[in-house]
């Protein structure tokens, strides 16, 4: 069995996920899953449209799902994932928004957004260990941006 998605980008890259910082601390959304019957602490992410860039996605789904708004130049990638290498044809993009601003007050713009919250590293990192956050997106991103922190930045944004 293989599921494929409708719309297909280069590479084989069907959404994307991006890390947002605002005043050096991480924003995630607080979603209700339903397959799980849970609710999920996660980075915005979403589908990339027909002919639209990645970079461009991932700054549109940090804009829709959260309020927020980052240049950009700010928007930087980390990466790709494949959510289930065996049974899906796609790949994730990951990104991290550095510098974002907050453009409008947070409104879920989707059913089961619930509210947006800022977390330091230490408390994400704590939260992930405790298995508080398990989205495979959100967990790489946040691995993938410490290491892109300290070796690219020289230190926390």
């Amino acid at each position: 069995l293989v599921v494929a998605p409708k719309r297909v980008a280069a590479d084989l890259v069907t959404g994307v996920a991006i890390l947002p910082i605002v005043g050096g601390k991480i924003g995630l959304i607080r979603v209700y899953r339903h397959p799980i019957a849970r609710y999920s602490w996660e980075i915005p992410r979403g589908f990339i449209d027909q002919r639209e860039v990645s970079s461009s996605a991932a700054g549109r789904e940090l804009k829709e799902e959260t309020g927020l708004d980052c240049n950009s130049e700010a928007i930087r990638s980390l990466g790709f994932i494949t959510p289930d290498g065996g049974i899906l044809a796609a790949r994730v993009q990951l990104f991290v928004a550095m510098k974002c601003l907050q453009e409008r007050e947070y409104a879920p713009a989707e059913i089961g957004h619930r509210e947006l919250r800022f977390f330091t590293n230490q408390q994400l990192e704590e939260m992930i260990f405790r298995s508080e956050v398990q989205d495979p997106s959100t967990v790489i991103a946040f691995f993938k941006y410490r290491r892109f922190e300290n070796q690219v930045l020289d230190g926390p944004v």
